[in-house]
C-alpha cells in the first residue's frame, strides 16, 4: 500500500514545473493536516506552505492556487522532518548499517546521525560514501576507536591502543561540518576493565578539538550492563552539559547479573537526576525489533522506563538506533514506532507480564514525543538554524504520520508485551520541500 502510493506521489511530481508555476508563492503546500510544531505552540489543522526548499508560510486555509503543487495531508499529523539522533546508516562500512535514504523513506527520518559508524582513520570515506550521496541530512559521531563498528560483533576496545586522543581530535577538527563530537560504548563487554578510561579519553579529545575550532563537540556515551552498578554514577558525575547518555532505559544487567543503569533495586538513581540537572541529555537508543525478538541487539526495557518515568525521569530524545541486525531477524525498528511505544507506556501502561504499579505523570503527549523527535534533537545537533522546526525560514523537511486507534501490542527487548490503544504510522517524507519518493 505505502509503495503504490508513493509511486503515484512520484508519478505526480515527476513533471517540470509549468513555466507560470515558477512564479507562485509555494512549490508544495501540504494542506489540510494536524500541524503539531512544539516549537511554536502549534497543535491544529493547518496549511504547510513550501518554497526554494524552506518553509514559507504555516497558516490555515492557504490558497491551493497559490501552489506548484499540493499534497492532501487531511487526518493526517504534519510535523517537521523527525530526526533521529541514534541510527547506523553506513551499509558499507560495517554490518550494522542501513542507507540513510531509505531510513528516510521509511521512517519519515529526513536528518539521520550515525551513532560510531565511522572511526578517526575513516571518516572521509563515510562523507564520500554516505554524506555526499544521501539526500537525507547526515551527521556523525566519530568512534572513540580506530576499530569503530568495523568489528562488530567483537569489541572495538580491546586494548587502550586503539584509542589515540589526537588522532581522534583532528577528525574532528577535519570535519567539524558533519561531525557532532565523540561516540563511546561503555558496556562490560566492550569496554572491559578500563572503567571510565574510554569516556575519559573521548572527553579530552573534544575538549582538544573546540579549543581549536570553537565547535562544541559532544560525547555520545552507550551504557548497559557496566562493570559495576557504581560505575554509572562516575559516569554521570565525568560527563559535561551537552553530552549524551543513548540506551538510558536499557535494562540489560552486567556479568555478575547486576543492574547497572539509571534504574537500579526497583528505583531511579540519584545520578539519573543529576545528570538532568547538569544538562546531560537522556536519549532512548531504542536498538530493538519490533517483533521484541530478543538477544537482537536491543536497548530498551519496560521496567526500566517505568522506574523511572513514575519516578518523574525524562528522556530529552526519542531515536531508533536502527540497525541491520534486528532488519535482518524481526524488523527494523521504526522512529515512529518508538513514538508510539512512549504514547502507549504513559496511557495505562498495560504491560505484560505486570512489572510494576504506578502512574506516570503527567504523561507523555503527542506534542512530547514530537518535540523529543525533532526540536531538541535539533537543537542537540545544533549546526542548521530552526532545524526540527516548522518555523518561516526552517528546513523545508516535512513528515506525515497518521494517527490510528485500536488495539495494538508492542514490545521491548526482554520479551515483554505492551498493549496500546494508540499508534503512528509513517505515510510521507517530505525533504527540502519536494516529496520523496
Amino acid at each position: 500500500m505505502l509503495d503504490r502510493r508513493r509511486l503515484l506521489l512520484g508519478a505526480l511530481s515527476l513533471g517540470c514545473v509549468p513555466a507560470q508555476a515558477q512564479g507562485l508563492p509555494f512549490d508544495l503546500l501540504v494542506r489540510g493536516g494536524r500541524v503539531v510544531d512544539p516549537s511554536q505552540g502549534l497543535n491544529a489543522i493547518l496549511d504547510v506552505g513550501l518554497k526554494n526548499g524552506l518553509v514559507a508560510a504555516v497558516a490555515a486555509n492557504l490558497n491551493p492556487g497559490s501552489a506548484a503543487q499540493v499534497y492532501d495531508a487531511t487526518n493526517k499529523i504534519v510535523t517537521a522532518g523527525l530526526i533521529d539522533l541514534h541510527t547506523h546508516c553506513w551499509p558499507g562500512g560495517n554490518y550494522l548499517g542501513t542507507a540513510p535514504d531509505t531510513l528516510m523513506r521509511e521512517e519519515l527520518t529526513t536528518t539521520v546521525v550515525s551513532a560510531g559508524d565511522p572511526g578517526p582513520q575513516n571518516v572521509g570515506a563515510f562523507r564520500a560514501g554516505v554524506v555526499n550521496t544521501s539526500a537525507a541530512r547526515v551527521f556523525a559521531f566519530v568512534q572513540v576507536s580506530m576499530g569503530a563498528l568495523h568489528t562488530f560483533p567483537v569489541t572495538e576496545i580491546p586494548t587502550l591502543d586503539y584509542l589515540n586522543v589526537q588522532n581522534v581530535a583532528n577528525a574532528l577538527i577535519a570535519n567539524a561540518d558533519i561531525l557532532l563530537g565523540v561516540k563511546v560504548r561503555m558496556s562490560y563487554v566492550i569496554a572491559g576493565n578500563f572503567d571510565l578510561a574510554p569516556l575519559q579519553r573521548a572527553i579530552q579529545a573534544c575538549q582538544i578539538a573546540t579549543q581549536a575550532t570553537g565547535v562544541p563537540f559532544k560525547v555520545m556515551c552507550h551504557i548497559g550492563g557496566l562493570r559495576t552498578p557504581g560505575l554509572m554514577t562516575d559516569i554521570v558525575n565525568t560527563l559535561r552539559a551537552g553530552d549524551i547518555i543513548t540506551h538510558s532505559f536499557v535494562g540489560y544487567p552486567n556479568q555478575a547479573n547486576q543492574a547497572t543503569g539509571l534504574a537500579q533495586g526497583f528505583a531511579c538513581i540519584p545520578a539519573a537526576f543529576t545528570a538532568k540537572q547538569k544538562g546531560v541529555i537522556l536519549d532512548c537508543a531504542w536498538g530493538g525489533s519490533p517483533t521484541g525478538q530478543p538477544n537482537l541487539g536491543g536497548s530498551f526495557d519496560y521496567l526500566t522506563a517505568l522506574i523511572c518515568m513514575i519516578a518523574g525521569l525524562r528522556l530529552d530524545t526519542l531515536s531508533s538506533d536502527s540497525h541491520a541486525v534486528t532488519a535482518i531477524n524481526g524488523g527494523r525498528m521504526h522512529l515512529t514506532e518508538v513514538m508510539s511505544n512512549f504514547l502507549g507506556l504513559t496511557a495505562g501502561a498495560a504491560v505484560n507480564p505486570p512489572i510494576i504499579p504506578g502512574v506516570v505523570n503527567p504523561v507523555l503527549t503527542l506534542d512530547d514525543v514530537v518535540r523529543a523527535t525533532t526540536m531538541t534533537p535539533g537543537q542537540v545537533i545544533g549546526r542548521v538554524p530552526l532545524l526540527g522546526t516548522l518555523q518561516v525560514g526552517a528546513p523545508g523537511d516535512v513528515a506525515v504520520m497518521e494517527l490510528l486507534t485500536g488495539t495494538f501490542q508492542f514490545n521491548d527487548s526482554q520479551s515483554q508485551t505492551l498493549s496500546a490503544t494508540q499508534k503512528l504510522v509513517p505515510i510521507q517524507a517530505i525533504k527540502a520541500g519536494a516529496l520523496v519518493v
